[in-house]
């Protein structure tokens, strides 16, 4: 009978990072007397670039901690037959990491609806999108980038601004931490499922990261370079850069996400999901809730099919007896301010 062969080698899912959870999942043999079994699924290390391997865990789970900061880690896998005596055979995955050192890079998880997932897309998908869309501001320098850390940064932000918007339906797993992915139903057709995060969000979070990139309130977040080639800086320091990247947030907390804006930010008139570019909008509005966070009888900015209220104190010709300002709407392209008089209102439509 022929010996145990490697047919395919173990693999592990996850993010490598102080923070992040690693998961093994075993290989695949061929050959040897039926029945064939995995009988140890777990975790190795190495300290001098995979020269020597010593044994880290017995279990597909691997949390990282700083105990694996600057190893190199792989999955062992082993399987046994029912030969007398036995046959067994070791298959080892590709080497994972180094584990980076907390501070040194950006915590970054596209993983379909997992736990720690920081973004609705991921840099490769992001790149491939944008790469075919015209040269809007940002996405020139996004493509000629291959700066990958900005570009997590940036997704992780844009993901943040988008998933404080009010949704359609209803998220698909108590663990995730994100909107996304959702299950969206409209007059009986099923526009969501949970198996995927459809077009419109992937590619309103790919344009709205280049779009952030180009703001400058963003361009440079701590921890980070920038598109346009700079080396990072700033001067806040929240702690939270491994996680998301985000100089103007006092605290970011992922799996249930939580986000505090911090109280010195000044982010001028460049914050706010009320001000996400025109492209953006278009792509967004079919799935947002009628009322938007804020609402418009709140006096705050809101999203409703396709139109935009906010505040205001526009005016177009002179001003009627009695009239005060009110709102203005972003409908169909054109800008309408709104006055109040009494229980009457009047528009201007430009």
């Amino acid at each position: 009978m022929a010996r145990m062969n490697r047919e395919t080698a173990p693999t592990a899912s996850g993010i490598a990072m102080l923070g992040g959870t690693l998961t093994a999942k075993p290989g695949s043999v061929r050959g040897g007397i039926a029945p064939v079994s995995s009988i140890a699924l777990g975790w190795q290390f190495s300290t001098d670039s995979g020269t020597t391997w010593n044994d880290l865990s017995d279990k597909a789970s691997l949390p990282i901690t700083t105990n694996e900061t600057g190893k190199l880690l792989r999955v062992r896998n082993v399987w046994k037959d029912s030969d007398d005596p036995a046959d067994e055979i070791e298959l080892f995955s590709e080497a994972i990491g180094p584990v980076p050192e907390p501070g040194t890079a950006v915590f970054f998880d596209c993983t379909f609806g997992s736990p720690t997932q920081t973004s609705y897309i991921c840099v490769e998908n992001a790149d491939a999108l944008l790469a075919s869309m015209p040269q809007s501001p940002g996405v020139k320098e996004w493509v000629e980038s291959s700066d990958d850390n900005a570009k997590k940064q940036y997704l992780n932000l844009a993901t943040q601004v988008l998933d404080s918007l009010c949704w359609l339906g209803e998220k698909c797993f108590c663990e995730q931490p994100l909107q996304w992915p959702r299950k969206v139903l409209d007059c009986g057709c099923e526009l969501a499922t949970c198996d995927e995060i459809p077009y419109d969000i992937q590619l309103a979070t790919a344009y709205l990261a280049a779009w952030l990139a180009t703001k400058e309130d963003y361009a440079f977040l701590p921890g980070g370079g920038s598109l346009n080639g700079g080396s990072g800086g700033g001067s806040i320091d929240t702690g939270n850069d491994q996680i998301a990247g985000l100089a103007p947030f006092e605290e970011v907390t992922i799996g249930p996400i939580n986000v505090k804006m911090r109280a010195t930010a000044d982010l001028g008139e460049g914050w706010g999901w009320e001000l996400l570019p025109p492209f953006v909008q278009s792509l967004l509005w079919k799935w947002l809730c009628n009322v938007g966070p804020g609402g418009i009888q709140g006096g705050g900015p809101s999203f409703s099919q396709g139109n935009v209220g906010r505040r205001s104190v526009a005016r177009l010709h002179r001003r009627l007896p009695n009239q005060v300002p009110g709102n203005f709407w972003l409908k169909n392209g054109k800008l309408t301010p709104r006055y109040y008089d009494g229980m009457f209102s009047y528009h201007e439509a430009n």
